[in-house]
């Protein structure tokens, strides 16, 4: 017996809630293209060989952006921690806001 669509949505925890008024949250006459898919697909039965090639595609995908996610997090710490103190640091002396205790001529040149 294959599965209905609510127990599907129950096991993975996408069940919908009742609003107050008894009613589902997002009551809708069509249900989603997703859960029809899930609810469709032989459960205990051995995947097809292009579900297979679908799915290891699909971990790749996943894996390879993971990793450009992981450098995009380091890049992203690297800039907050180290540029842009530097950056504000060198705009409030050139703005004048800060001023530097000793006198350098070309600098105040470039400044006024």
């Amino acid at each position: 017996r294959r599965p209905t669509v609510a127990e599907i949505r129950r096991a993975i925890g996408a069940e919908d809630r009742p609003g107050v008024d008894g009613e589902s949250p997002n009551s809708s006459p069509s249900s989603s293209p997703i859960m029809d898919f899930l609810a469709s697909t032989p459960i205990g039965q051995p995947e097809s060989p292009a579900e297979r090639t679908l799915r290891e595609f699909a971990e790749r995908i996943v894996e390879h952006a993971e990793a450009n996610v992981h450098h995009g997090q380091n890049v992203l710490i690297m800039l907050c921690l180290y540029a842009l103190p530097v950056w504000t640091l060198l705009l409030l002396v050139a703005s004048g806001v800060i001023k530097l205790p000793f006198s350098l001529p070309f600098m105040e040149d470039l400044i006024m």
